[in-house]
């Protein structure tokens, strides 16, 4: 079903872009009967990729803004542990919000020249990972059995060396 759902979507979003119509008849009316037969909620993962794919449109365009609008249609519906096509748009359209992100600050940046606006430099960026590093080894216990695992392989070697 996720592969049909991406599929239909996908095709549905080429056909639009090729017809060059407007967008709010596409996402009124997004599959004009492409998914009959098809339970209401794949309906709305279609949907809910309609929306992706045109929002990474609307960034490839440097479109901004458009593209914002349409990724927070996306987080209505997508989800880290639901439906395989609402994780699939909640990873994508994050990875789309840092793409933005990016390229407004270089923008913002190149703009305002001689201002304390500036890119996050490697280290302020490595930096900003251990918090989330952290939060996630307390989260997923397994890692810890893995390190306990690595360090006591480390110290039976070190005490047969000797």
């Amino acid at each position: 079903s996720t592969e049909l759902v991406m599929t239909v979507a996908s095709a549905r979003f080429l056909q639009y872009m090729s017809q060059r119509s407007d967008e709010i008849s596409m996402l009124i009316h997004p599959f004009d009967g492409a998914l009959s037969g098809i339970s209401y909620k794949l309906e709305e993962y279609g949907e809910l990729v309609l929306f992706l794919l045109a929002s990474a449109e609307k960034v490839s365009n440097k479109q901004f803004d458009r593209a914002r609008k349409l990724l927070s249609m996306c987080d209505h519906s997508s989800s880290t542990i639901g439906h395989p096509v609402q994780r699939i748009v909640y990873y994508f359209a994050k990875a789309l919000r840092e793409r933005i992100d990016r390229e407004t600050r270089r923008t913002s940046s190149e703009e305002c020249k001689g201002n304390e606006r500036h890119l996050l430099g490697i280290e302020e960026a490595v930096m900003n990972l251990k918090p989330a590093l952290i939060a996630f080894q307390e989260k997923v216990p397994c890692i810890k059995v893995t390190q306990f695992t690595g360090i006591q392989a480390i110290l039976d070697n070190v005490s047969t060396a000797k």
